[in-house]
């Protein structure tokens, strides 16, 4: 372990070593306070943190889950209010050299005020395509922005840079698959993810094969889009082929992973977590977003399709789930590359020497 003389302040929506969705962040924290002198992490929601690194300390913020009597606008302030005493309170005692915020622009504005007053750099991690008047209002107030890929953050300038998507490298890998039958995805259940195409895809294999199951792995964000893909679902008779499993701790994902044959992506929101995962366990990923483009290199004929495009899915599918060694093959170039590129080994390397760059930079201007 080498700690460098660093005191960072972490801002993020949820620190859960066992959530569905944010789990991961469990990972970038632990191994981040491997890199640091003390880390202070402020959430929005604190939950089933049993043990921790002796130099993590956690705060959580006010939200409206157990606030119920404020408004909005009023949780909102004094939200803020409390992340500034928090600030204040560590820079006061010369603990804190740099705030960085997880991915929501509302945490960078809430903090800028009281770090550009006490001359505290902002480092902002954002990797999604939607752009608006609040990304633009963080990038502004930050001092750096980081990111996964350069078309996972739209805002181009000096301040933005690419470290990685922070994977946890996992110890076990799929070395043989053997199953043939088994296709997950994994993410919430909204209209952004575009499950359709893999339900519709799925009816186009069966005429192809006689038994395949599709697992979708998440939490019901949006009822009303469930229901539809529930009627799509009958309406196909694909009752017997497709369950829906719900969420699952991030931290038990691993079971699922190496036994399923194919992972398949249909989001189109930029570098998904879950699909870099899949490919670290040596899965088999099809995904339709071109972000990929760059890991994919000349596997993108079995991996990517068109967006929406139910019929190309489908054949990739086929291909995939009928050459085993096809799948041995994809399944560890892929592994390899992300183990490379996108590891949270590496990724953690890179935010410490930004870190530490903008500390510099600070002290150089102060003299």
């Amino acid at each position: 372990m080498c700690r460098n003389k660093l005191n960072v302040l972490m801002v993020t929506q949820e620190l859960n070593p066992i959530g569905d969705v944010l789990g991961f962040i469990w990972t970038w924290v632990t191994k981040l306070s491997e890199h640091v002198n003390y880390l202070f992490v402020v959430a929005l929601r604190v939950k089933n943190i049993k043990e921790k690194p002796s130099n993590l300390e956690y705060f959580p913020l006010i939200t409206q889950e157990k606030h119920n009597i404020f408004s909005r606008v009023a949780l909102q302030i004094l939200a803020t209010l409390k992340l500034w005493f928090i600030i204040m309170r560590l820079w006061s005692r010369k603990r804190l050299n740099v705030v960085f915020t997880h991915m929501c622009p509302e945490f960078t504005i809430a903090s800028a005020p009281i770090c550009k007053v006490l001359r505290i750099p902002i480092v902002m991690w954002y990797a999604h395509k939607h752009v608006n008047l609040k990304l633009k209002l963080a990038y502004a107030l930050s001092d750096k922005i980081v990111t996964s890929h350069e078309k996972d953050c739209r805002i181009k300038g000096k301040k933005t840079t690419v470290i990685g998507q922070g994977i946890k490298v996992p110890k076990n890998c799929v070395n043989e698959i053997k199953n043939d039958n088994t296709i997950i995805s994994v993410g919430r259940i909204s209209r952004i993810k575009a499950y359709e195409t893999i339900i519709k895809a799925l009816s186009e294999v069966l005429n192809e094969r006689k038994y395949v199951k599709l697992k979708i792995i998440g939490p019901i964000y949006d009822k009303q889009y469930y229901q539809l893909l529930v009627k799509l679902i009958k309406d196909l008779s694909l009752e017997d082929h497709v369950i829906f499993i719900g969420p699952v701790p991030h931290s038990q994902m691993e079971e699922h992973y190496l036994n399923a044959t194919v992972f398949v992506s249909s989001s189109r929101t930029g570098f998904d977590k879950a699909s870099l995962e899949a490919m670290a366990y040596g899965l088999p990923t099809i995904v339709c977003d071109d972000t990929f483009d760059e890991i994919l290199s000349d596997l993108i004929p079995y991996c990517r399709y068109t967006p929406g495009n139910h019929k190309e899915l489908a054949q990739k599918l086929i291909k995939i789930l009928s050459d085993r060694e096809l799948r041995n093959k994809v399944g560890k170039q892929l592994r390899k590359r992300v183990l490379e590129r996108h590891s949270v080994d590496t990724f953690i390397k890179k935010l410490v020497e930004i870190f530490k760059s903008l500390i510099e930079t600070d002290k150089q201007k102060a003299t």
